[in-house]
């Protein structure tokens, strides 16, 4: 969780990528698998990241919330 500041002096610096491991915007999930934010915090720290010049990866997990069974709702 840097500052705005701390990230322009990142930038000046020569770093021009970051990677973020969001994994989910599920909230309840963000929790159970120990994330230390919410999902607005995540969208606020990817503004700020790009506002201070970066290139941004941002790493989603598909499925991490398991298999749910459908079985019994398709027809």
């Amino acid at each position: 969780m840097k500052t705005s500041k701390e990230l322009i002096e990142l930038r000046k610096n020569g770093l021009g990528i970051l990677y973020y491991g969001v994994e989910t915007g599920d909230d309840e999930l963000r929790k159970k698998i120990t994330k230390r934010s919410d999902a607005k915090t995540c969208i606020e720290m990817g503004r700020k990241v790009i506002e201070a010049g970066f290139k941004l990866s941002v790493t989603v997990l598909l499925g991490i919330a398991g298999r749910e069974d459908h079985s019994s709702t398709s027809k």
